[in-house]
């Protein structure tokens, strides 16, 4: 018997490396658009995984959280929606302009996923791979933490997390 799958299901392997991509080639050009001149750093720490206790801020952390997956009563395609955890955490000496940080990190980060194409969404995949037709943001949804001690540090150095949830739909046919 021959491999043949009705759908190749590729999207999720490459959805985390293409959002950390536009992330990496975008991030701070937002930071330096929205706010020129206060030299904003980039992320100090990107990973895919949870961030315990990251070495240095600012921080991003992206990691799957769930998915939906539904056939189309014809059968031609399959539709996808996709929940990612976006956890992105700040630091600042002041526990007062912690917050307003966190707000410039949040805006730049909202603009960059936002502006991501379907072309971007499908970076890299493969011709063979089937016949991916959308990738789209859907939704945004964030929840701040409360403002915290730096768990690395002996002086007062405040930090300030949100995680964001994405909400991303994909087809393929």
């Amino acid at each position: 018997m021959s491999f043949a799958p009705l759908f190749n299901e590729i999207f999720e392997s490459y959805l985390y490396d293409n959002l950390m991509f536009a992330i990496d080639a975008e991030m701070k050009n937002y930071l330096d658009g929205f706010y020129p001149g206060q030299q904003l750093p980039d992320f100090a720490v990107k990973m895919l995984g949870f961030i315990i206790s990251p070495p240095a801020y600012p921080a991003l952390a992206i990691n799957p959280i769930d998915f939906d997956s539904s056939e189309s009563e014809s059968g031609d395609h399959v539709e996808n929606e996709h929940r990612i955890l976006a956890s992105l955490v700040v630091s600042s000496a002041d526990a007062s302009l912690v917050t307003r940080l966190l707000f410039k990190y949040s805006r730049a980060f909202k603009a960059v996923v936002r502006k991501m194409s379907r072309a971007d969404w499908l970076r890299d995949i493969p011709a063979n791979a089937g016949n991916p037709t959308g990738a789209i943001v859907t939704k945004i949804k964030g929840q701040y933490s409360a403002i915290g001690k730096n768990p690395n540090k002996t002086s007062n150095e405040y930090i300030r997390a949100i995680d964001f949830q994405l909400t991303i739909q994909f087809v393929e046919r």
